[in-house]
Order: C-alpha cells, then sequence, then structure tokens
C-alpha cells in the first residue's frame, strides 16, 4: 500500500524519510564583463594599463532557495595568449562573494592578438568557469630619425650642440646656427 505524506508527515516520526544528496564542492562563476578589448593598439613589447574584470561565485547547488554549498573556494585562472592578470581573490571566497582580476596586454608580435581569461572557483576542479575573450592589436615601435634628409644635427650630444671648426658641418643648417653662436 502506497500512502502519500507531507513533509510534515515524515517530520513527525509516523514515517522516515531519507534524502541522500551527492554534492560537488564548486562553485560556479559569472564576470563582468565578458570580454576585454585593448583598443587604440600597444606596441610590440610594452605593456598596457591594466582593465578589471569582476568575478562572482555563485551556487552551484540550491534546494528551496538555499545554497547547499557552503565553504572558502579558491580561485583557478588560467589565461592565454599576450595576456597576464594579478587578482585580489587571497586564499578563498564564499558563494556570492567577488573579487578582481586586472588584465594586461604585452603583444608579443604586430596585428590582432586574442586570448581568453578563464576563472572557476572550487575544491575538486569541476566549477563551470567564467570566461572572459581577450583581444588587442600589436603595433610596431616608432621609428627615430637616422639617416637620409631628416636626420638630426651634426656634433650633438646629450641634446646640446657642439659647433665644430669652420667647414666640417655636414649640413648648412648646422653651420649657420654655429655661425650666430660665435
Amino acid at each position: 500500500m502506497r500512502r502519500k505524506i507531507g513533509l510534515a508527515g515524515a517530520l513527525s516520526g509516523a514515517t522516515t524519510l531519507a534524502l541522500a544528496l551527492t554534492a560537488v564542492a564548486s562553485a560556479n562563476t559569472a564576470a563582468t564583463p565578458t570580454s576585454i578589448s585593448f583598443s587604440g593598439g600597444q606596441v610590440v613589447g610594452t605593456t598596457s594599463a591594466p582593465q578589471t574584470v569582476t568575478v562572482t561565485t555563485t551556487c552551484s547547488l540550491s534546494f528551496m532557495g538555499s545554497c547547499l554549498i557552503q565553504g572558502s573556494f579558491v580561485a583557478t585562472p588560467a589565461i592565454t595568449g599576450d595576456f597576464a592578470q594579478t587578482n585580489n581573490c587571497g586564499s578563498g571566497l564564499s558563494t556570492g562573494e567577488s573579487c578582481t582580476f586586472d588584465v594586461t596586454f604585452k603583444p608579443t608580435g604586430t596585428g590582432l592578438r586574442t586570448g581568453q581569461l578563464s576563472v572557476g572557483f572550487d575544491i575538486t576542479g569541476t566549477s563551470q568557469p567564467a570566461t572572459i575573450d581577450l583581444t588587442g592589436s600589436g603595433q610596431p615601435a616608432p621609428t627615430t630619425g637616422g639617416g637620409g634628409s631628416g636626420g638630426g644635427a651634426t656634433g650633438t650630444t646629450g641634446g646640446k650642440k657642439k659647433c665644430k671648426k669652420k667647414g666640417k658641418h655636414h649640413s648648412a643648417s648646422a653651420a649657420k646656427k654655429c655661425k650666430k653662436k660665435r
């Protein structure tokens, strides 16, 4: 004979109700923003200013509106491409807490560069990580004057002009400036 009982009846002792839950000790994550673009281009080999991502742990298992997974979850970040991160997550976060990741871009080549920051919070390696897509553009280093028609004045050291003996100048403008100084 089957008998329907309510939870109140089970708790009154008339019938025993056994409930078995298997839970994985992990917290899901949510990130804001979900993508970062380092716009304007970054000179190859130089590091950009950081951009910030906030990651929050969310409950991975709830029952009747209450989170069943409690504890301190350790951040497990992974980053790819020409990007780096630092964070303030510390030794662990409880469900619902947030921490920030500062992401920088240091291109190793020119053109479009892509990567991804993936952050999970767990004990067992099974959380659903938040992923943040990263993009930036590597730019060549600016060229400085040298040979050719746009070169610097002859006889300069440490930013101060030195006049050479008359007739030894390599450009007419440098010779004129030295004549005025004498």
